[in-house]
This record gives structure tokens, C-alpha cells and sequence, in this order.
């Protein structure tokens, strides 16, 4: 039986095995099922007014079941207007999910340093607000072929006030690093030994900028008392050969699929 989801069943479905993060209960819109007059399995979204696209979230043991739940729940997702829905699933095929409707978009994979400190760091400065423009604009540069390829709306980043916002909170993470005052290329990090963002613009790649900045955020980790990791996608296969060439190793993988949504009538 196929009941819609309330954020009173949010204690029950937290019990249930999850296929992928755990959601905001209390902002999800979805799909149940019940049996017994128990929830065996669901199909979750978080749902946030005139947002456009969101993320899948299963519960429950995997298998063929889950089929009709991702029908209701995309279907459900469109008529709220929803124009794009994502899931991560653990590395593999999964014929339910496209049973359901879902199509395969591309795989990850998580890599782990547990090396020495590397060689030849450069070094950077931190970011600060007056390096905005430069700095969002050597992102969607060094990311837009990526984006292109598996079809990331927006393919270009462009600006806004909300992302320089979130930079400006998180300006003790960035760090850029110039060349004669321009920018060549950017990392970030968070407190969870997370590498993240490494970018190289256009003007610099080839030239082991890339290795360097590497070094240096490895090397920054592992002076913090922290393991230093990364997730990448399979398809940049250039960025995998660095990664694996300095010594990370990949130690779990996800298929990532999607479902575009045509309008609501």
C-alpha cells in the first residue's frame, strides 16, 4: 500500500536501511509504503518553494519494490513543479531504478590519502571578498567542461549574491594562489579533511599548477591531524590519474542518476 509520506512517520523511516543521506524530514515530500501497517520502504525528496530540482532518498531494503515507490515519488515531484531529480546509489546497476524512471547520469568515487607529505606545495593566500568575481569566475571556467559533459544545470556557474554570501562565510576554507597578483587556482577544505573545489584556470593548466596546489592542501591536512580525502567524478579521468599519481587511493565509488521533469499541465 502507497500512502503519501508526513513528517510523522519520520521516526518510523529513520529505522529503515538508507540508500543515501539522510533527509530533512520535516521539508520532504514523497512517497510511502506500508505493509503490515508498518512502513517497509520509501521514496523521499526535500521540497523547498521554487527551488527546481532535488534529491531522491530511499529507505528500505534494495529490490524491485522500490520501482513503483520512485514512479509516485517523481510523479509527485513534477506536480509540485520540481524540473530535476537526483539520486546517489551505491556503485553498480540498478534495474529498479530504472524501472521506476530514473536514467543513469554518471559514477564518483571517494579517494583517501594516508601518505607522507608531499613535495613542492605552492602557497596560497587566503580568500577575502574583494577576490569574488575572480575567484567564482576561475570555478565556473575550470568546472564547465565537466558541467557540459554530464549535463549539470547550469552548465556555467554564473555569480550571485547568495554564493558570494556562502564564500564569505566559508573565506577561512579557500585558498587561492597567484601568479604576478592572477589567479591561477583554487582549493578548498573543510574541518572533516574534505578537499574540495580544486581548480586550475584555463591560462594555467599543463604547467603543474594542480599537483601544487595539491601538495599544499594535503599537506595543510595532514599538519591538522587530519586523513585527506576527495570525491571525483570516473569521467575526469585526467584528475584521477593526479590524484592516484600523488598516492590516494579509491576506496568506495556511487552511480549518480537523474530524472528530468517535463512541466506540470
Amino acid at each position: 500500500m502507497l500512502i503519501s509520506y508526513s513528517p510523522q512517520q519520520a521516526e518510523a523511516l529513520s529505522s529503515l536501511p538508507c540508500l543515501f543521506q539522510q533527509p530533512p524530514w520535516d521539508r520532504c515530500r514523497g512517497v510511502v509504503h506500508r505493509e503490515g501497517g508498518l512502513p517497509r520502504a520509501a521514496a523521499l525528496f526535500p521540497f523547498v518553494p521554487f527551488q527546481k530540482r532535488t534529491a531522491l532518498c530511499l529507505f528500505g531494503e534494495e529490490g524491485e519494490h522500490f520501482a513503483p515507490l520512485i514512479a509516485a515519488a517523481l510523479e509527485q515531484a513534477r506536480s509540485l513543479g520540481l524540473r530535476l531529480v537526483t539520486t546517489d546509489l551505491p556503485y553498480g546497476s540498478h534495474p529498479f531504478a530504472e524501472k521506476g524512471g530514473l536514467v543513469p547520469w554518471f559514477t564518483t568515487r571517494h579517494m583517501v590519502y594516508e601518505g607522507e607529505p608531499l613535495p613542492e606545495p605552492l602557497s596560497p593566500i587566503p580568500y577575502e571578498d574583494p577576490w569574488y568575481r575572480a575567484y567564482q569566475d576561475l570555478i565556473a571556467q575550470a568546472f564547465l567542461p565537466l558541467r557540459r559533459a554530464m549535463d549539470v544545470p547550469p552548465h556555467r556557474m554564473l555569480p550571485s549574491v547568495e554564493d558570494r554570501f556562502s564564500c564569505a562565510q566559508h573565506r577561512r576554507d579557500i585558498f587561492l594562489f597567484l601568479k604576478n597578483r592572477q589567479l591561477m587556482g583554487a582549493v578548498s577544505l573543510d574541518e572533516s579533511g574534505l578537499l574540495d573545489n580544486l581548480a586550475v584556470s584555463p591560462a594555467f593548466q599543463g604547467q603543474g599548477v594542480g599537483k601544487g596546489i595539491l601538495a599544499f592542501a594535503v599537506n595543510r591536512l595532514l599538519a591538522q591531524g587530519q586523513t585527506p580525502t576527495l570525491e571525483v567524478l570516473d569521467w575526469n579521468e585526467k584528475a584521477v590519474r593526479l590524484y592516484e599519481s600523488q598516492g590516494f587511493d579509491t576506496r568506495s565509488r556511487r552511480s549518480l542518476y537523474r530524472r528530468d521533469l517535463p512541466p506540470k499541465n
